[in-house]
Formats: structure tokens, sequence, C-alpha cells
């Protein structure tokens, strides 16, 4: 193959290199953005270097050095790139590299090169290394600084091009790109991406094997030495003896979790698949469009971006709802479906409760008896409360209405206030209470709790919480706790300030 076939086969062309740079060539590089960008990166990259750290003084030497020696000029498909062995005193030399945009008189400084000399990567060279595999000159790293920047250059424009191209387009896109020594460029980055992911894994292994020593042995140490409690949930049974078998024991044990994996495994329903499904989606999208449609954002709510995501979303629950789980997952339904139906039966049976804990929020399991006697107990003691004789549902529902038509009919309220604050009459329940145990207690107390989720007066107050909620965070700093270190820097912070005092 000739050379004019060789220079077909790619848009990059190498001249040869010149002895001696010409007074063109010079004047680039005595350029500000050329020359000072050069030695403030050599300064920057060897500040901590342990072959070479430069003054202020010499960096003035280095610059009143400057003078190119040799350099070479590349064609590329956006302009020109310049490689430049430029000395900066006496027997120190750097590599550099210059672009210039085609149609463009603007140069720009790209980079240094860099070798590696007694296991310490520099950017300066001598006119000629030593005989321990270092580089002699310049110009016989002309083949490796081409495919390099090659690369460079693919990856750039595919970068470019994944705005436009999906995955299939970008893949065809590089293997009928240049040709490097007779391979593909996709070739060339598939393996540097296999080597680099290979790479960043062992050393994710080796930092967590490292890491998982030191917990391991900090463990030992202190539980030699201190009583350690374990953290996991455990049920709290609360009767003579145990009426559930292993399974049914464990199955308990998993706490609260458990009602949602079976749950989400056991949808065998077309309709209540689709209904779930729809509903879920028509949340999660008006929840998002709300978002991104209030300010600061102000994004229209028709436009194309939202009717995208619309549409993943939707093609998104579609393939988690319709596509069979594996036959693992099914057959752990099953059982703990079984286990679960086995569980309601003896609870029935032996007239038992079962219900989450007040602080803990695990099971608790004992006599429905007495727990109504510990309700009563509490009744008694705080005589507070009072059996209603009747229903006051419909009486609070209707008062609640005529006072917010009152307010309307009397222009305090807009129209559009009194919508948002007027109670759902098919969804609206009567508050009740009811009460959680405190088992880390003596005697073990009932704790009562108002449910009033779907109380008549819940829009109103949910309306008010939007008006007072935006002041409130105004002038309310924020109190999340990140980890226990933020904790005691907020709680350094505080006493500082004065505002913390002991009682």
């Amino acid at each position: 193959m000739s050379d004019e076939d060789n220079n077909s086969m790619g848009p990059v062309m190498v001249r040869s290199w010149r002895e001696d740079a010409t007074p063109e060539i010079q004047a680039v590089a005595d350029r500000p953005e050329i020359k000072e960008a050069a030695i403030n990166a050599l300064q920057q990259k060897h500040h901590e270097s342990k072959l070479h750290q430069f003054t202020e003084a010499e960096r003035l030497e280095q610059l009143s050095n400057w003078k190119v020696t040799q350099y070479a000029e590349e064609q590329t498909a956006y302009g020109v790139n310049y490689f430049m062995k430029v000395s900066i005193g006496h027997n120190l030399f750097i590599h550099i590299r210059v672009q210039r945009q085609e149609d463009d008189d603007a140069y720009n400084f790209y980079s240094l090169h860099e070798t590696i000399k007694d296991d310490v990567a520099t950017y300066i060279f001598p006119e000629v290394f030593t005989d321990d595999g270092c580089l002699i000159m310049f110009s016989s790293q002309v083949s490796s600084f081409s495919v390099v920047l090659e690369i460079e250059d693919a990856v750039t424009e595919v970068e470019l091009d994944c705005i436009v191209y999906d995955g299939v387009q970008l893949k065809s896109q590089l293997l009928n790109a240049m040709i490097l020594n007779g391979e593909s460029m996709f070739n060339h980055l598939n393996e540097y991406a296999n080597s680099r992911t290979k790479t960043l894994k062992m050393d994710i292994h080796h930092r967590v094997s490292s890491y998982r020593k030191i917990l391991l042995q900090n463990r030992q140490r202190s539980s030699s030495t201190k009583n350690i409690m374990g953290v996991c949930l455990e049920l709290y049974l609360d009767v003579m003896s145990n009426p559930f078998n292993m399974n049914e024991w464990i199955h308990l044990s998993l706490g609260r979790s458990i009602m949602y994996t079976i749950k989400s495994q056991r949808y065998s329903s077309s309709t209540s698949t689709k209904n779930l499904r729809k509903k879920e989606h028509s949340n999660i999208n008006q929840k998002v469009v709300h978002y991104l449609g209030s300010p600061p954002r102000n994004i229209p709510s028709r436009t194309m971006m939202l009717k995208t995501f619309s549409n993943d979303l939707l093609n998104y629950f579609n393939h988690a709802y319709f596509t069979p789980p594996p036959y693992k997952d099914q057959t752990e339904a099953l059982t703990q479906a079984i286990a679960a139906l086995s569980i309601r039966r003896k609870i029935f049976k032996f007239n038992l409760i079962l219900c989450v804990t007040d602080k803990s929020h695990n099971f608790y399991i004992g006599s429905a008896i007495e727990f109504e006697n510990r309700i009563d107990a509490f009744f008694l003691d705080t005589n507070i409360f009072m059996i209603l004789t009747g229903n006051p549902f419909n009486g609070i529902l209707n008062k609640v209405i005529q006072l917010l038509n009152r307010l309307r009919e009397k222009q305090l309220i807009l129209q559009w206030q009194n919508n948002k604050m007027m109670p759902y009459q098919t969804k609206s329940v009567l508050t009740h209470l009811y009460f959680n145990l405190k088992t880390h207690k003596i005697g073990i107390p009932v704790r009562r709790t108002e449910n009033t989720i779907g109380a008549p007066t819940t829009n109103i107050s949910d309306f008010l919480d939007e008006i007072i909620r935006p002041i409130f965070d105004r002038k309310c700093g924020p109190t999340s706790i990140i980890d226990g270190v933020y904790l005691l820097k907020e709680l350094y912070k505080y006493t500082k300030k004065g505002l913390f005092s002991f009682t």
C-alpha cells in the first residue's frame, strides 16, 4: 500500500519533523495564552513532585528561556495540531500540544507530554536520556502521539454525536470510523474501557477487603470488653405459650415488611393490576408536573419533555407489572401466603391480637382480652374521653360545608380556595382513636393516637399548610441531621451562640 493510500484511510496526516522552528511557529508559541498557560500547567503538575519543584524565580527564568527547537504539524478534521519541543533552560525541554481551529486564527494550549522517570511522573525532558528505558528524542513519540490524538478526536466526536444517535447507531459509527494499524477505533475504545473497568473493580475490591478487616478487628476488640446488644427487630410475645411453629415465627420476625412482600408478588387479577398501574402512574406523573411547573422552574405542563417522561414511566410500569416474576419469587410468595393464612387462623382461634408497638415498631402478640383491659384502664386513669352513643359524622360534615359556603358568600375566600378546602363527601370518615402498646415501659401501657387523615377538616389543614409552610421554612433553619458528626457540629454552634442552657 502506497503512502497516498495510507493517507486516504483517515483524516490525520503528520508532516515530517523539522530541526529548527520557523519564525511563524516561534510567534505562535510566544503568545501569552500559549506560553503562560504551558508554564502554569507545568508549575501546577510539579507542585508536589519529588523530581522538580519550582520557585517564582525559576518560573521567570523558564519564561525568559522559552524557545521552540522542534515542531511537527498534524492536520485533523477540525483544524491543525502543533507538537512543539520547547527549551525552558539549560538542557531542559517540555513537549506541548497546541490546537488551531479550522478557519480561525485562535490558538489554544492543549496539554503537556508526560513520562515516567524513577517511577515518578515528570513533564521535563533532557536532550538525551540515559539507557533506563526512557524517551531519547521527542520525534520517536510521533506515532504514539498520533494514535492518542486520533482516539481523543474520536471520543470528542462521539460525545457530540451521543446527543443525536442512540447506542446502536453509535456503535455502527465507531465500527465505520478510521482504522488504526489495521484495527477499528471501536476496538481500541472497547479495550480501554474494559481495562479501566477491571482496574476500578479490583481497586474497589481491595479497599473493601482492607476496610472489612479493620472493622472486624475493631468489633472483636470492642466485643471482648463491652456487652453488645443486637439491633434487629424482635417479636414481643405476651402469652403463656407460643402457638406458632418455626416457619410462622420467622415469618412474623420480618415485621411489617411481610405485608408488602406478599402484596407485591400476588397480583393475579389483570383488572386490579391495570387499575394499580394507572393509579401509580397518575400519582407520580402529577407530582412531577406540579413540581416542575411551580416557581422558579415554571416548565409548561404540555412540553415535550414531560410527555416523554410520562410515556417512559408508563412503559416502565407495563414492564414491571406484566413481566412474570422468577420462579424463586413465586415459590417464596406462595410460602409466605400460606404462612400468613395459618397465622391469621391461629390469631382468631386463640383470641390473640397482633399490633405494632409504640417505639420499636415491631409486632406485639398478646391476648385480645388483656388489650381491652389496658384500654379501659387508660380511659379510667385519664378521664378525658367519653364514649359516644351516636355517630356525629354527618353533623360535622354538614357544618364544615356550611361554614365554607358562608365564607364564600361574604367573599372572604375565592372560589378556587373554597373548592380546595371543601371536604370529600365520599372519602371523609369520622376521627377515631387507636392504641399502640408501650413495650419499653413497665406494665406495657397503651399510647393513644388520633386518626385524623380522613377527617372533614383535612383539606382545610392542607390548604393552610401550603400557605404557612414557606413562611416557616424561611424563618427556621434546616433541622435535618445527616450523621452524628453533623449533630455534634450543630450542637457546638448552638452552644457557642449561648442558646443552650442546662435544665
